[in-house]
């Protein structure tokens, strides 16, 4: 779904569907999610979302997302049960802040303790906590545009994803770690980058396990050095081989960038 910049966007059960909240300037309106949109989305992750309400001074849902400027986009939880999640660009899970979406903040825009999600993976569930299936949702700019894609995550992919940020934060010395999420794509792929000078490895998985069963190569991983690439690493399946491919995988980066893997 596709919205004009500036807007804020409060996400909610409404029914037995999806609802957003949208305040563009100090117009709020109520709409529902296309059914297409979370066809291939199970109905019981739907089911324990918060409910959408609007109420005299706050807006109550289970996520709010706002964007505004060039490219900003930021997150709060607005009222979840058991806490949301997010890929920091760090490669790290953090919940998102939880916050009263207040009228008047929006109004303000005043966005300051919000977090910036910007091309990041939103998780509808504290995945840090347990392995759970999740809805995913998937905020990116396309010019004067807020694009937010709608999926779900699956068991093995939550745990697939989290042993290696595991793993990464077993290694010592990188430069640097980004992430990305092309949430305009429907299958959500994720990268992340870990970098030691001019060596790094490139993790690719997608998130959306509705289209697992369409994509062949679900897990990629490509350890390269000065624009050479040394070796790729390619999953048909999300299960203990490719749990088996990333460890593999980390090893030899870690020889290869000569840093320690703990």
């Amino acid at each position: 779904m596709q919205f004009k910049v500036p807007v804020t966007v409060v996400l909610g059960k409404v029914d037995d569907g999806l609802g957003l909240c949208v305040v563009e300037g100090r117009s709020i309106n109520i709409v529902n999610v296309p059914e297409e949109e979370l066809s291939n989305i199970p109905r019981e992750l739907l089911e324990e979302l918060s409910d959408l309400e609007v109420l005299d001074n706050e807006i109550r849902g289970h996520v709010a997302i706002t964007s505004f400027g060039h490219s900003t986009i930021k997150a709060v939880d607005a009222g979840s049960s058991e806490g949301t999640c997010y890929i920091t660009r760090g490669g790290e899970l953090e919940p998102l802040p939880v916050i009263t979406v207040k009228k008047e903040v929006i109004f303000s825009k005043d966005f300051g303790r919000w977090a910036n999600v910007l091309s990041l993976p939103i998780f509808l569930r504290n995945i840090a906590r347990r392995d759970n299936d999740t809805v995913v949702v998937a905020p990116s700019r396309l010019g004067e545009n807020l694009v937010i894609t709608f999926g779900y995550s699956d068991r093995d992919t939550i745990r697939i994803l989290k042993h290696f940020l595991t793993l990464v934060k077993r290694l010592e010395g990188l430069s640097m770690v980004t992430t990305s999420c092309i949430s305009r794509i429907p299958q959500i792929p994720l990268e992340i980058c870990i970098i030691k000078e001019d060596k790094y490895l490139l993790f690719r998985m997608y998130l959306n396990s509705a289209y697992h069963l369409h994509t062949r190569i679900k897990l990629l991983l490509v350890i390269a050095s000065g624009g050479n690439i040394h070796r790729r690493y390619i999953s048909d399946r999300i299960d203990e081989k490719s749990i088996e491919i990333i460890d593999e995988a980390m090893r030899e980066f870690s020889k290869i960038a000569d840093i320690v893997l703990e």
